[in-house]
């Protein structure tokens, strides 16, 4: 076990009212002097059920859900979409791709309307690429992330976007569904 590991796990016992004395000598473990560690460590897996994340991703949870066929479906920015893909191959993307089809992959199309000039993330439930489409062109992406621990989200990806309506292609999926969100991004 990590020395960090252990000492954080003394921290919480010490913080939430137990005595030196009952850390050499412990009774049996209780509510009171059972504490998680204030982080979870990077190489320590997620619990089953992932925890909402806080701040501009909060309303990751709960979703709505679309499915990928027929028309694109709109986004709401702030507001989580779970979208069913369809087969890389068989999407009658907007533009083509900036990444070739991988076989047996996911993908799918949304559109997103900004109202406002700013710089947006969109972040991903699982891995996949982002292709975001305007007048034709492939938008740049501004910065690569990682998701908070244990949100559900894989990746955020940032663009600086004008007014105006987008394309979100999504491609090379290894899953059949992906949730999707977009956040403006202040500061």
């Amino acid at each position: 076990m990590s020395k960090v590991i252990v000492a954080a796990a003394l921290a919480a016992l010490l913080s939430s009212g137990a005595s030196a004395q009952r850390l050499i000598a412990p009774a049996a473990p209780s509510a009171s002097t059972m504490a998680a560690p204030a982080a979870i460590p990077s190489d320590t897996p997620c619990p089953p059920t992932t925890a909402a994340p806080s701040g501009a991703w909060a309303e990751w949870v709960p979703p709505t859900s679309v499915a990928a066929g027929g028309t694109v479906p709109a986004l709401t920015i702030g507001t989580r979409t779970d979208l069913t893909l369809d087969a890389t191959e068989k999407v009658a993307y907007t533009l083509a791709l900036a990444r070739p089809p991988r076989p047996n992959t996911w993908g799918g199309m949304l559109s997103l309307k900004i109202a406002t000039a700013g710089t947006y993330q969109v972040a991903l439930g699982t891995g996949a690429w982002i292709d975001v489409v305007k007048d034709g062109k492939t938008v740049a992406s501004t910065t690569h992330e990682h998701g908070p621990p244990c949100s559900g989200i894989r990746k955020i990806v940032a663009f600086t976007l004008a007014p105006g309506d987008y394309t979100i292609q999504l491609s090379n999926s290894p899953e059949p569904a992906i949730g999707v969100m977009v956040i403006a991004k202040h500061g």
